[in-house]
């Protein structure tokens, strides 16, 4: 998506780029928010929602990897991005019509092998636009959280007069916008990749550094299965309304737009490996605080907190994720990052969610930041420092 023509045609693009991420983030401000506390509304249990965020990664985890690859391999990013809207959305409205677990369950995998890989395709063009420099990624990226607030806030207000089945069709005009966005882009121009898959794989598996930040990445995600899946249902289970769960999410929406907007200079200023252990320590006090709340209004003033846990991670994750990949394979790498995540649902998911059943939600939180510190422990003391890094200590 790198434009070499004149400066207006590279403004276009990157505008277009722009409304891309703001139409996606409007879209998933509908489900990340909503879609676990409809599941809990019409009787679906922790361990059924457990078992939900443990298929669906799996299927995720697929997705993002495949279509990374043929990101790559074909350089038909805005192909892919035109089919995803138009299967996710058809997913969405058909939950809606259901009661039906095991019909839930294939619905939601469907829904996530077609509508978080967006994601993955969408970081990789982000960075193609940027001509390689990720550290603009947060630049780009702030408006999905723009568009986050949007549709989750927008939604939590009239969420408790016209009930929460209304997200389904909320997220699927919000994709028929991304949708119209696809069309309106102009082919990106892309180095392809000529290795198989297996052969990719092969080539990321030799570096040591790539894979021990995959590791830490999955152990990291295994503890955010509690935030990510079970925050709006502890939120709701403890008598929080619809409209608190949209304020909480555009609260944390909100603190981590200024992270985004700085991104570039965090990165020169601090590195990608420093940003990130920040990161994970922020969610490490986070998840704790979430744990120890006394009521559910707290988790307000604690989601400030998105701006050092999830704004550092995400800009330091992808730039690491970029760094480390050969020329040819970034959108592959930027799947398995993503796809790190999907598999950390599928293994802890329903452990997660027999947690929250047998123990409740604050021991929940609690155990997910002691998991957190061990990805902490995996990053910092198996990582080399980054150039800065070690001259700061000398």
């Amino acid at each position: 998506m790198h434009s070499t023509g004149k400066p207006d045609t590279a403004a276009r693009d990157l505008a277009v780029v722009c409304y891309l991420f703001f139409t996606f983030g409007w879209s998933i401000g509908f489900i990340i928010v909503y879609l676990n506390p409809y599941l809990r509304e019409i009787g679906l249990t922790g361990v059924q929602i457990g078992i939900i965020s443990s298929l669906s990664p799996l299927a995720l985890l697929a997705a993002n990897t495949l279509w990374g690859y043929i990101s790559d391999r074909t350089g038909q990013a805005r192909l892919l991005l035109a089919i995803a809207p138009v299967v996710s959305a058809a997913a969405a409205l058909a939950l809606e019509q259901t009661r039906s677990f095991p019909l839930i369950l294939l619905l939601s995998v469907v829904f996530n092998a077609f509508c978080f890989p967006i994601n993955t395709l969408l970081a990789t063009i982000a960075i193609q636009q940027l001509g390689g420099r990720s550290e603009g990624f947060g630049q780009i990226r702030v408006w999905t959280s723009i568009g986050f607030i949007a549709g989750a806030l927008g939604f939590g207000f009239f969420a408790e007069r016209i009930g929460l089945r209304w997200l389904f069709t909320g997220y699927a005009a919000a994709s028929v916008l991304f949708l119209i966005g696809v069309l309106v882009m102009r082919p990106a121009r892309v180095t392809t990749s000529q290795q198989p898959l297996l052969m990719a794989l092969r080539t990321l598996a030799r570096s040591r550094a790539w894979v021990l930040f995959m590791l830490s990445v999955f152990v990291f995600s295994v503890g955010s299965i509690g935030a990510n899946t079970f925050l709006t249902v502890y939120m709701r289970d403890n008598g929080a309304n619809p409209n608190t769960l949209g304020v909480m999410s555009t609260v944390a929406a909100i603190a981590e737009m200024p992270t985004f907007i700085m991104g570039a200079l965090l990165l020169r200023r601090y590195g990608s490996r420093r940003l990130l252990l920040i990161g994970y320590a922020a969610y490490v006090v986070r998840w704790a605080l979430y744990g120890l709340m006394p009521a559910p209004g707290w988790a307000i003033p604690i989601s400030l907190l998105q701006s050092v846990s999830f704004g550092f991670y995400l800009i330091a994750a992808v730039s690491y994720a970029n760094s480390l990949a050969p020329d040819d394979l970034k959108g592959t790498t930027q799947g398995l990052f993503f796809g790190a995540g999907a598999l950390a649902g599928f293994v802890g998911s329903p452990l997660i969610g027999w947690l929250y059943d047998a123990l409740g939600g604050r021991w929940m939180f609690l155990i997910c930041a002691a998991i957190g510190l061990g990805a902490l422990a995996i990053l910092y003391f198996t990582s080399r420092p980054e150039p800065d890094e070690t001259l700061a200590r000398t």
